[in-house]
């Protein structure tokens, strides 16, 4: 099973860092569990480019090595802009210089959205590759939303769909979906987990993030009725990972 580190770049969706913290008494980071844990390579999947620098940085000063991929949203129009998401990991220098591209189109043009024609005129299967993340993806939403995406990625090279389990109630029938789609597709299937924190007795911690930057409107979200979509289990923990690891050995 993939571990999927995500940190507190991601705005709202990780309360991991990236860097150690210089106190005793600091904020999880990435590097920490990876290197407690001898992780080796680390994978990151992000919704915004701006720590990428950092981890070079880092990476090159420590020997720390990583994967990288942009969490993106995708449209069929960008006007209706009901979005659906993919991951796009580069496989090589060229390949991050084609994501701050896409990212920069993306951000500065779309609101954050693209739609797959536009993505189209970015990619190289060369230097980018791309994978369905298991939730929020065209086969979460087409199943369990009133939404209905048709998206054509057979030009954009080999497709890997993640699968997860973190005792959500949709997990068991939204992998037999997953497993479908791969089987047509011809894409491969690929065991993973999101973190999105340390320890499971973070989850509260990860929730009040999540209330805070999620604020809408008139509606006072609380931790006794938080209003967050999908946001029920504690299973999105470095925690959970390392003892599913350690059933299977």
């Amino acid at each position: 099973m993939i571990p999927l580190f995500t940190t507190d770049y991601s705005i709202g969706k990780s309360i991991l860092k990236f860097k150690p913290s210089k106190t005793p008494d600091g904020p999880d980071s990435v590097v920490e569990i990876a290197q407690d844990h001898n992780l080796g390579k680390v994978v990151l999947v992000e919704n915004r480019m701006h720590g990428f620098l950092e981890y070079v940085r880092y990476s090159e000063e420590n020997d720390f090595d990583f994967v990288f991929a942009l969490e993106l949203n995708i449209v069929d129009d960008y006007k209706e802009a009901k979005p659906h998401k993919i991951n796009i990991f580069a496989k090589n220098n060229e390949g991050i210089k084609l994501l701050y591209k896409i990212y920069s189109s993306a951000f500065t043009e779309h609101e954050g959205n693209l739609t797959l024609d536009d993505l189209r005129s970015f990619w190289n299967c060369d230097h980018l590759m791309l994978a369905i993340p298991f939730y929020d993806s065209y086969i979460h939403q087409n199943n369990f939303t009133f939404n209905q995406f048709v998206p054509d990625f057979r030009d954009l090279g080999s497709i890997t769909f993640f699968i997860q389990k973190n005792s959500l109630p949709i997990d068991h029938k939204l992998a037999e979906k997953v497993q479908n789609e791969a089987k047509e597709c011809g894409g491969s299937v690929e065991y993973a987990k999101s973190i999105y924190y340390k320890n499971k007795e973070d989850f509260v911690a990860f929730q009040v993030r999540k209330i805070i930057h999620h604020r809408k409107g008139a509606k006072v979200a609380t931790l006794s009725k938080p209003n967050l979509d999908g946001c029920c289990s504690d299973e999105f923990s470095f925690e959970s990972w390392l003892e599913h690891e350690r059933q299977t050995v």
